[in-house]
């Protein structure tokens, strides 16, 4: 099959962004510590027709810092899963202390008039695109690495799902001979064409910060909405949709994973669906566990029980109201329109309180008059 070209102008968009990262907020930047128990959630993304979803990753060492005075590499993963936590794809960035990396996920164009969605992994025009998991067509040599100039092609059935989150974590640092130059001096993509053995991080210290954008692609519209990330216990994704608790994150306390927010919080997300200015807001809930199905042995079938959480709407100028926001998947996304309010208001959302694995996050987008999307954070409370 012939390779697809990732879109020039998101990679030069990726490539742009990078120059004003340094005034990332703290929300998004935080330790990669011990190796592969610490990594970023990027809780969303969406590669369709006219959007494409970028993610930049930026290794905040100083020069003080004891990877980047040995001169090693750090190997950072970035694993897509679908909406109910499947694995799909991962690639390799790798990179030195103060470089940039990127990824796109976007749809793109086949010989045969269909599509598909592609995970593209860049360290400056270094390279690879991912279009599942491993596989009968799976190419030779290391095609999940930046650098590596090769295209990881899927077996049957594991393309890539047009929405979905992804999981950014630390592998490691290359520390041997094999990455380095003929001058013996090591350089951005050393190690990514390499399949040498990955050595816990020696400095626990170093900084990795992490954004991620909604691009609309769509033309004459090219505007981005800032999706949050958080710091999350990332662990060795499972890239088998028939294995168990596969989604990329472990949050068995709550302190291993910051960023979210605490199961049984209350969490507030504002809306505006006033049709007189053309607005329109999507809600968005990610939570560290799907529904699964349960098996009766019995009758041989698969039962589904819908997870419901408790919501009280606020509209603007009218009373509240409650009502019960069916979310079964790891991200659920929410059409404000179907809460009720003519026009503006909050939602007020329970997480789940089961365990503390039902952690989460919520967050919404709002559009206007035509306008790029403005994020909204939300604040949470205790439970009452």
């Amino acid at each position: 099959m012939e390779r697809k070209k990732f879109c020039a102008g998101l990679i030069a968009v990726a490539m742009g962004l990078a120059f004003s990262f340094g005034s990332a907020s703290a929300y998004e930047q935080g330790d990669f510590a011990d190796g592969a128990t610490e990594g970023k959630l990027i809780p969303y993304y969406m590669a369709g027709e006219n959007m494409a979803t970028i993610i930049g990753v930026d290794n905040q060492a100083s020069a003080a810092d004891a990877d980047v005075t040995a001169g090693r590499v750090n190997i950072i993963e970035v694993a897509a899963f679908d909406e109910t936590g499947t694995m799909q794809a991962s690639g390799e960035l790798c990179l030195a202390g103060n470089q940039f990396g990127y990824a796109v996920l976007q749809e793109e164009a086949m010989d045969d008039g269909g599509t598909r969605v592609g995970l593209l992994v860049g360290v400056g025009d270094e390279t690879a695109s991912i279009y599942g998991l491993p596989g009968s067509e799976t190419t030779t040599g290391a095609p999940d690495r930046a650098g590596s100039d090769e295209t990881r092609e899927p077996g049957e059935g594991t393309m890539i799902a047009a929405e979905g989150y992804v999981v950014v974590r630390d592998l490691g640092t290359y520390t041997t001979d094999a990455d380095q130059d003929e001058d013996d001096t090591n350089t951005a993509n050393d190690g990514c064409d390499s399949t040498g053995a990955i050595t816990a991080p020696a400095d626990t210290s170093v900084k990795f910060a992490t954004w991620a954008i909604l691009q609309d692609v769509g033309e004459g519209s090219f505007f981005g909405t800032e999706i949050p990330t958080a710091t999350v216990n990332a662990e060795a994704p499972t890239p088998d949709a028939d294995t168990p608790d596969s989604d990329g994150i472990d949050c068995s306390t709550i302190a291993e994973c910051p960023g979210l927010i605490a199961a049984a919080q209350v969490v507030t997300a504002r809306f505006d669906t006033d049709m007189a200015n053309d607005s329109a807001s999507t809600i968005y809930v990610w939570l560290d566990t799907a529904v699964a199905p349960t098996y009766d042995a019995s009758t041989g079938e698969e039962t589904t029980t819908p997870r419901e959480l408790a919501a009280m709407v606020y509209c603007e100028g009218a009373d509240a109201a409650s009502m019960d926001l069916t979310l079964m998947n790891n991200i659920n996304v929410v059409d404000a329109s179907t809460l009720g309010c003519d026009a503006r208001g909050v939602v007020q959302i329970t997480l789940p309180a089961s365990t503390v694995a039902d952690a989460g996050l919520v967050w919404s987008h709002i559009a206007q008059m035509g306008g790029g999307f403005r994020m909204n954070f939300a604040g949470y409370e205790a439970a009452p």
